[in-house]
C-alpha cells in the first residue's frame, strides 16, 4: 500500500523494531504486542479508514487474480504447485519454503489457515534453510512439507539424513529445473547471458532411498496431487521429484 501511495506516512507496528531499507522507511516505530497496540488505537477513537483499506484490498486481490497461468496440464508450473498444496492444507500442517522463485508464488497466493502454517525466511534468504525448518516442524509434531528447489536441496542435502535419523514424518517436494532458477530468471530479466546456473543433478529418487527414505517422481498436476496425498499419509521421509515449468514467471 505504501508503494502505491508514495506520500502516505508509514507507522511500523510490530513486536520488533523495523529494519529500514529502500522502499520501507516508516515515520516511526510502535514496538510491542500489535494486538494490544491496535486495541489502544481503537479505544482512543483512532480507527482504520475502512473505505480506504477496502479499496487497497480490492486492488491487491484484482492484481493477484490476474496472475493466471495457461498450462496445458502436461507440465507443473509454480502456481499449480501452490494451489495443489493449498487444496490439501489442514489445521496443524506446516509448509516450510526454501529460497527460490517459487517462494514468490507462495508468498502471493498461498492462503494460510492459521499463524505459522507457512514458514519462509525473507531477510537473508539463505538457500538450504527450508529443509531444516520443515524437519524441526515435523520433530515438534506437525505434518510438515518442505518445498525446495533442486539447487537448495543440494545446498543442505545432509539434512535428509537428519530427518531419517530423527524418525520424523516429512515430505520434501523438490521443484527441479536443473538450474539455479532464480538466478537464471534474474539474468534473463536483465538481458544478461545465461551463465553459471546449470545443475547436473543426481537421481533424486535413489538419493532419497540411499538415506533411508522413499522417493516418487511426478510430471503433471494430477500426479502431484495424488502423490502429495499418499505422502502425507505415509510415515517417514518421502521425497517428491517434480519437474517444474517456470515460463509463468513472465507474469511477475
Amino acid at each position: 500500500a505504501w508503494q502505491q501511495e508514495p506520500n502516505l506516512p508509514v507507522v511500523h507496528v510490530d513486536s520488533a523494531p523495523s529494519s529500514r531499507e529502500p522502499g520501507y522507511e516508516p515515520e516511526f516505530d510502535v514496538v510491542g504486542d500489535p494486538a494490544a497496540t491496535l486495541r489502544r488505537l481503537v479505544d482512543t477513537g483512532r480507527v482504520v479508514d475502512r473505505e480506504w483499506s477496502a479499496g487497497v484490498r480490492h486492488r491487491i486481490n484484482h492484481l493477484l487474480a490476474s496472475e493466471q497461468g495457461d498450462g496445458d496440464g502436461e507440465t507443473v508450473d509454480p502456481l499449480v504447485v501452490v494451489r495443489t498444496v493449498a487444496d490439501q492444507q489442514r489445521l496443524g500442517d506446516v509448509v516450510a519454503l526454501d529460497n527460490g522463485v517459487f517462494k514468490i508464488w507462495f508468498a502471493r497466493h498461498y492462503p494460510s489457515v492459521e499463524p505459522l502454517s507457512l514458514l519462509l525466511d525473507n531477510a537473508t534468504a539463505s538457500m538450504g534453510a527450508g529443509l531444516a525448518t520443515a524437519t524441526e516442524a515435523a520433530r515438534l509434531g506437525h505434518r510438515a512439507l518442505a518445498v525446495v528447489g533442486d539447487g537448495g536441496l543440494m545446498m543442505n542435502v545432509g539434512d535428509l539424513e537428519t530427518a531419517v535419523r530423527l524418525g520424523v514424518d516429512l515430505t520434501v517436494l523438490v521443484l527441479r529445473d536443473d538450474a539455479y532458477g532464480f538466478i537464471a530468471w534474474h539474468q534473463h530479466e536483465q538481458n544478461r547471458a545465461r551463465h553459471g546456473v546449470e545443475l547436473s543433478n543426481p537421481d533424486l529418487i535413489k538419493l532419497a532411498e540411499s538415506f533411508g527414505g522413499s522417493g516418487r517422481s511426478v510430471r503433471t498436476a494430477a500426479e502431484l496431487g495424488r502423490v502429495l496425498t499418499e505422502a502425507r499419509e505415509s510415515a517417514g521421509l518421502t521425497l517428491i521429484d517434480c519437474a517444474i515449468d517456470y515460463s509463468i514467471n513472465e507474469i511477475l
